[in-house]
């Protein structure tokens, strides 16, 4: 099977996603609600991409994690490790997505 083509670059000045000798650096702004009706994207700016979490904001990381590793892995072929790098407790984050795995 033929390789996957490598993803374009970042536009200049994009800060919202880094790519990191460990795979990419997200840069957060969570909204968490435990009312929420799902955990989703809300914006996506140069700075930051905007995050609605349903869950409470001592308890958002995990869904938070969670939601980008299911969505971001795509078909499944991927598997992606997700953890909180900056802001463990805090609104703003920096999440780094590592592939662990391709089926």
């Amino acid at each position: 099977a033929a390789a996957a083509a490598p993803p374009p670059p970042l536009p200049a000045g994009c800060t919202s996603v880094k790519e990191v000798p460990q795979g990419l650096e997200l840069a957060l702004e969570c909204y968490c609600s435990a009312s929420a009706r799902q955990t989703r994207v809300k914006a996506v700016s140069a700075r930051s991409i905007g995050m609605e979490v349903k869950a409470k904001d001592s308890e958002a990381n995990k869904p938070l994690c969670e939601y980008l590793g299911e969505t971001l892995a795509g078909d499944g072929c991927a598997k992606l490790r997700c953890e909180v790098v900056r802001g463990e407790r805090a609104p703003v984050k920096v999440i780094l997505l590592v592939e662990i795995s391709r089926d």
